[in-house]
């Protein structure tokens, strides 16, 4: 049978392109050698944000006296055990949902591990003949890896997947990496009461963000008496009775139970017969694809982390609807430009467009506003008060060039910037719609006001 469509990974790139191709009535087989949903819904972005959901119920009950409820001395406990099992049951609720759907689409499922033959043929373990199919979307993302002499080994220098699969919270943790996930990760176990040490080679915390972001997440980080070490590496690593003795860059001793290994992530693209079918790898490592999502090979498409574009779920999502706009012959491109950014820190923060950095280096004139958060009456009345609206745009046009927000619900916000980015619409045409009071968003309108 020769299909349509065939996805090798069944993550946000994969499903969702499956799902839209099934819309179009194209025949479609999605393979996948591990569980539907991929990294996002299994291994990070619904457990990382299962587990926060219960680190956040857990930090409201610690303050409850200060909403006028009382909560006896020790009668306030936290089960690990049951968070990670609400955790599982979140995602597997999830992975059940999204198979019933792709099977209604009437998507072929496919289990076990692909490898291109030719331009229209697939051999899947487990399967007696060739998978064919008149077009191919590579889908595969990316995996946790070793990095540098630092050896993973699952009992005391772990991954992101070691750490949302086990069952016991770790007295003390070193973080290595201060980026997105370092951060998350940080935040939740400060919140379950671990002493976590956060070491970053870079001079600031999420070096891609704005730097007044970087600053008020350094400071929140101290208030939760989280140890920050920028502009530090790992130089060795030393096993001892009680976990993991490091040796930074400064020759300073620090010890944990456990190290997290937030970086080096590597893309999946060895024993795929990639090389053979002749598509072409750039120096990174990813399938090099031009601006339709295609690869060397013009009936094989790359989408995801692991064409080494934008490496967020919602941005695999849509070049996957993108690869099949373009095998009907509706082309088009995406912009990156206005893709919405979220981090799930306590506080949130939400970005899109140019920081302040950027527009200085690229010598690009700017007006900058700032409103606090402290300064909303439902930040107040919710005692949600830290936090920081921050928008830069053109100063004669007024055409918006960058949003950064950190403060509760900062991860929703942000679609209200990107939005406005995306259709061009000006400070002055935003500050004309009203927005709803007491709300977090009037926030944005707020500081256009400024």
């Amino acid at each position: 049978m020769m299909y349509d469509l065939a996805i090798i990974g069944a993550g946000p790139g994969g499903y969702e392109a499956a799902l839209y191709a099934a819309k179009k009535n194209l025949k479609v087989v999605l393979i996948e050698k591990d569980l539907i949903g991929g990294t996002c819904l299994n291994s990070g972005c619904i457990p990382t944000k299962a587990i926060l959901s219960s680190a956040k119920a857990y930090r409201l009950m610690k303050s409850a006296g200060k909403f006028g409820i009382e909560i006896s001395e020790g009668s306030l406990s936290l089960s690990y055990e049951k968070v990670m099992a609400r955790k599982d049951s979140i995602v597997d609720i999830n992975r059940k949902a999204l198979e019933g759907q792709l099977r209604k689409a009437g998507i072929t499922l496919v289990f076990g591990s692909a490898k291109i033959i030719d331009v229209t043929s697939i051999s899947v373990t487990g399967q007696p003949d060739p998978i064919t199919a008149r077009y191919v979307i590579v889908a595969t993302g990316t995996r946790t890896a070793n990095i540098g002499n630092i050896e993973i080994d699952h009992k005391d220098i772990l991954s992101s997947d070691d750490i949302l699969s086990s069952q016991e919270l770790p007295e003390s943790m070193i973080i290595m990496g201060g980026g997105v996930m370092g951060c998350e990760f940080a935040f939740i176990f400060a919140e379950f009461g671990v002493n976590v040490t956060v070491v970053e080679a870079q001079d600031f915390l999420l070096p891609l963000e704005d730097h007044d972001i970087s600053t008020l997440i350094l400071r929140e980080m101290k208030k939760k008496k989280i140890k920050v070490l920028t502009g530090k590496k790992i130089e060795k690593i030393e096993h001892s009775a009680s976990g993991i003795n490091i040796i930074d860059s400064d020759g300073a001793l620090h010890s944990a139970q456990k190290l997290l290994v937030t970086v080096g992530r590597r893309k999946i693209t060895d024993n795929l017969g990639l090389i053979e079918t002749g598509i072409t790898l750039d120096k990174q490592g990813s399938i090099a694809v031009n601006d339709y999502m295609q690869t060397s090979v013009p009936t094989i498409y790359a989408v995801g982390d692991v064409s080494g574009k934008k490496m967020v779920a919602h941005v695999a999502a849509e070049q996957g609807r993108s690869v099949i706009d373009h095998i009907l012959g509706i082309p088009r491109k995406i912009n990156y430009k206005n893709v919405p950014m979220s981090i799930f820190t306590i506080p949130e923060i939400g970005s899109v467009g140019l920081t302040e950095n950027e527009l200085i280096n690229g010598h690009l004139p700017y007006v900058s506003k700032q409103y606090l958060y402290r300064s909303l009456g439902k930040a107040q009345a919710e005692d949600e008060i830290v936090g920081l609206f921050k928008i830069l745009f053109e100063p004669e046009s007024g055409v918006i060039l960058g949003v950064h927000i950190m403060g509760e619900h900062a991860s929703d916000i942000i679609m209200e910037a990107a939005i406005a980015m995306e259709t061009s619409i000006t400070v002055s045409a935003f500050t004309n719609v009203i927005h709803a009071h007491p709300t977090y968003a009037e926030g944005l309108r707020l500081t256009m006001l400024e």
